[in-house]
């Protein structure tokens, strides 16, 4: 829905006022038939609806070959004066030079383009469509009248376009000014007219002359169609220079072109900020996945590390060392697995690292039980063995002080004693052989 303003809320006529060079009026027209230039932002499905409502068709083919009149009769006209004038060296020269552009040098150019409209929800007021206004139709008619009454018949060209984002005028200014060049008798004072030539002159008009004249003419042209005049800034600029205040910004209008250009190239830096945004964000999502994938197979890891912890302590499980490599298999593998057991298996593969460093590890843990177990049966040996060696020698003891058939008989039973304690000697490591030795009994 467009928005609605109230009386005290007018929209502003826009005046734009734009120099051209006669080499312009190609690309000028080959963007009216809408065949060249900036027409990214046309919607022309609606482009039939633009109408030419000053000039003809052929109005930019009649306007250069005015213009090439006027270049040749002013160099005929000159090149005439200089020989009538008996100026035979001026004449050739000029000759020579050929004819000239029938302008003053300007970086504006010697034609205007003007451009007329205002804000797009002024044409879309639906408040103004539902009192049967024709808002289009009557800024139409306001233009035409403004243009023709105030430059006269050098509007060469004018209409209406009504594919592009809103309603708007183009009119082309073509200003043929005749310029009567004269001589002052210095003696008798008396000025006469030598030559006349035509030229393109914008400042025949005073409305070109003077910018803001030419806002305040519009304003009041365009006040019957409900619209103010746009905005004082060089007023206001005026004003805050006299008063020592800082100068508002000033505000330069820019072609529809150029505008478009500087939006694109900030599009453009704008997407890019973003494709940056989006790889970094990219490259941080792949740097997650890896990051989860890794944990996954961590997870898995240490799951299948765990079960075959769990099933060791349970006793489902057992370390097989008797082949080429070692590994953990149900106990017993033959018989049919519990549930339980099962389970443990299905996670003892789910990860094949897992299983190996599961297999190490059980294999470590296995191997230190064993030193351990060694250890403890090392030093219960000896603790046997020294037992054993105690009661030697107080049975020897006993039957130093025996006689006859008793003390026969203890001796038998000393030097079996003596041969058992030699025999618990051999079987213990060299490493741990430091007991006392007992050398045999004598009869």
């Amino acid at each position: 829905m467009a928005p609605t303003q109230t009386q005290d809320e007018k929209y502003r006529v826009v005046l734009r006022m734009r120099g051209m060079f006669p080499k312009d009026l190609a690309g000028y027209e080959a963007h009216r038939l809408r065949k060249g230039g900036d027409i990214s932002h046309v919607d022309k499905t609606r482009s039939h609806l633009n109408k030419t409502f000053i000039g003809k068709e052929t109005w930019a083919a009649e306007a250069l070959e005015r213009i090439q009149e006027i270049r040749l009769q002013n160099f005929l006209d000159e090149v005439t004066a200089l020989r009538k004038r008996k100026r035979k060296k001026d004449a050739e020269r000029r000759l020579t030079e050929g004819p000239k552009e029938p302008w003053r040098a300007t970086r504006h150019g010697p034609l205007r383009e003007i451009i007329l409209t205002a804000n797009r929800a002024y044409f879309e007021d639906e408040v103004a469509e539902f009192l049967g206004e024709n808002r289009e139709a009557e800024f139409q008619a306001c233009a035409e009248s403004w243009l023709r009454k105030e430059f006269k018949g050098d509007i060469i060209h004018a209409r209406v376009d009504r594919d592009e984002t809103a309603f708007h005028v183009h009119a082309v200014l073509l200003p043929i000014e005749r310029v009567e060049m004269t001589r002052t008798n210095k003696k008798t004072g008396e000025t006469k007219v030598i030559a006349v030539r035509h030229m393109l002159q914008p400042s025949k008009h005073d409305l070109v002359k003077d910018y803001e004249q030419a806002q305040d003419s519009a304003g009041d042209a365009f006040s019957v169609v409900n619209l103010q005049r746009g905005e004082r800034r060089a007023a206001a600029i005026r004003q805050a220079r006299a008063a020592g205040q800082p100068l508002p910004k000033r505000r330069y209008h820019a072609r529809t072109s150029e505008w478009r250009a500087v939006q694109e190239l900030k599009l453009e830096a704008q997407e890019a900020v973003l494709s940056e945004r989006e790889d970094a964000l990219a490259r941080r999502d792949r740097r997650l996945d890896t990051r989860d994938a890794a944990l996954a197979v961590r997870e898995a890891e240490i799951d299948t590390i765990d079960a075959a912890i769990e099933g060791v302590e349970r006793g489902t499980l057992t370390f097989d060392e008797s082949g080429d490599v070692p590994r953990l298999e149900a106990a017993p593998p033959e018989q049919k697995l519990a549930p339980e057991t099962a389970r443990l298996m299905q996670r003892l593969t789910a990860s094949p690292k897992g299983r190996t460093r599961a297999t190490a590890l059980v294999g470590r843990l296995f191997g230190v039980m064993r030193r351990h177990a060694r250890v403890d049966a090392e030093q219960a040996l000896r603790r046997d063995i020294a037992e054993i060696g105690k009661a030697r020698d107080m049975l020897q003891g006993l039957v130093s002080r025996l006689s006859g058939e008793v003390a026969t008989s203890g001796k038998a039973t000393l030097r079996g004693l003596t041969r058992s304690l030699m025999a618990l000697r051999r079987h213990e490591t060299p490493d741990h052989d430091h007991g006392e030795e007992y050398p045999p009994d004598h009869d």
